[in-house]
């Protein structure tokens, strides 16, 4: 079993450990398109709406995939 309780991971792992698994879910979500899947059901979303999600879904994937391909070149980044 893995433990993902945040203390404890950020105690075994360091900090970096958390912004990684958070970004993991937060794009697989995205991936998912269950957000998307969501949406589609309340009749007050239009269509132009879906729209507009699925496009900055694909923009934050395709963003994060080359942010990712960068962070061995960075040493550390302040948030």
């Amino acid at each position: 079993m893995v433990n993902t309780d945040a203390y404890q991971l950020s105690v075994n792992y360091g900090d970096d450990v958390i912004g990684s698994l958070a970004l993991d879910k937060s794009t697989n979500l995205l991936k998912s398109s269950s957000l998307l899947s969501h949406l589609k059901e309340h009749p007050h979303i239009k269509t132009s709406d879906t729209e507009y999600v699925q496009a900055l879904s694909d923009n934050i994937a395709a963003r994060t995939h080359y942010l990712r391909e960068q962070a061995a070149d960075i040493p550390s980044i302040t948030v």
